[in-house]
């Protein structure tokens, strides 16, 4: 019973003022730091998400936007004078060929496959290409280091908007290596793109 009624020490009560500011530094950190630091990394990563789809979404966009005029111009030409769309010259692909090699050359493991054209409802040939891709973290570029994320964008906006051949890309998918495709030091991407031509 004395010992409940003695007086708590100076070290005792520097020891629990020590002890309660553990515990209030604590509960910040789990209650308040930690919930809202994990809440802003999802919100980047949402904001990244988004962005990603707008920049394929305006890449297909203008691919469409170009296909459309290329099916104004030919049925502006009377029925009588409409030729036979060509399967692509060897001029035509040798050019689409070596666009597409620039672009791919300094990738890790490219693959890209050409599939022989096909006449769709328009009357226009369509070149359907499927390829594959792998893009690492470039931590020297003299431009600043360049994640494989922002890397992956710069390469399907070359697709599709370097090219002269008008085009549509679809069924693309990115895989990271490891965690989130925006976080990954490395992702592996694959699609298909689909030229279109006609004669001249």
């Amino acid at each position: 019973m004395k010992a409940l009624n003695r007086k708590i020490s100076v070290r005792e009560a520097i020891l629990l003022i020590v002890l309660v500011l553990a515990l209030v530094v604590g509960c910040y950190f789990l209650l308040v730091y930690y919930p809202i630091r994990d809440r802003e990394s999802a919100l980047a990563d949402e904001m990244e998400a988004v962005e990603l789809r707008d920049t394929v979404a305006s890449a297909r966009l203008e691919t469409y936007k170009m296909m459309m005029e290329a099916i104004a111009e030919i049925e502006k030409i009377p029925e009588a004078e409409r030729t036979e769309i060509p399967i692509y010259n060897e001029t035509t692909e040798r050019e689409l060929l070596t666009r597409l090699h620039i672009i791919f050359d300094d990738l890790t493991e490219p693959n890209v496959t050409y599939n022989e054209p096909r006449l769709n409802s328009y009357n226009i040939y369509e070149r359907v290409v499927n390829f594959s891709f792998k893009v690492e973290l470039d931590d020297e570029n003299p431009e600043g280091p360049q994640t494989a994320y922002e890397q992956t964008k710069t390469i399907l906006t070359r697709l599709t908007k370097e090219l002269k051949h008008r085009s549509m890309l679809s069924r693309l998918t990115v895989s990271p290596d490891s965690g989130s495709i925006f976080s990954s030091e490395a992702l592996t991407v694959s699609g298909t793109i689909t030229f279109y031509e006609r004669k001249a």
